[in-house]
């Protein structure tokens, strides 16, 4: 946590973290190795959050911690409070909030465990049934992240940019 607060203080425009099982998915579940405690992260609003474990594609809504209406996020559980902005359009405003995105689908496709997941309702887009990766475009002004599909026939694009 500390190293995200520097990070703001030097004047480093954008906050990205990265881990290898992603905490919140809709996918198997592999569990969290960094714990749930990374969810922590919502009320630092870091930027973007990688992970890659889970054979699927998937990005998050726009989420928050805020200590009042959204006191916190965990696996298997979900709150709507703690949703601020869809991500339906692919487009979200730098520092209301963290981007979950998860790319691992390269390689083989893991389909979800349960239908009745959750956690799904934290997703603006999953699938597990197109292969591809994550590009990613990092400015000062905007990350711009675009699913490259080698198979499959989801396509998705979206972008944080600075206000």
């Amino acid at each position: 946590m500390r190293q995200i607060d520097r990070a703001r203080a030097a004047g480093i425009p954008w906050v990205i973290v990265a881990a290898h099982y992603p905490c919140l998915n809709t996918g198997i579940r592999h569990g969290c190795d960094s714990g749930p405690g990374i969810l922590n992260l919502l009320k630092k609003r870091v930027d973007l959050v990688l992970g890659a474990h889970n054979h699927l594609y998937e990005r998050s809504k726009q989420l928050r911690r805020n200590g009042s209406d959204s006191r916190r996020v965990l696996p298997d559980e979900y709150d709507s409070d703690c949703v601020v902005d869809t991500g339906s359009d692919g487009s979200y405003t730098k520092g209301r909030g963290t981007v979950l995105l998860t790319a691992g689908s390269f390689g083989r496709l893991e389909p979800s465990e349960d239908d009745d997941d959750a956690e799904s309702g934290y997703f603006a887009m999953s699938s597990a049934t197109t292969s591809g990766f994550a590009e990613l475009t990092v400015t000062r002004r905007i990350i711009t992240g675009k699913f490259v599909r080698t198979g499959g026939t989801l396509d998705d694009s979206f972008e944080i940019v600075a206000p």
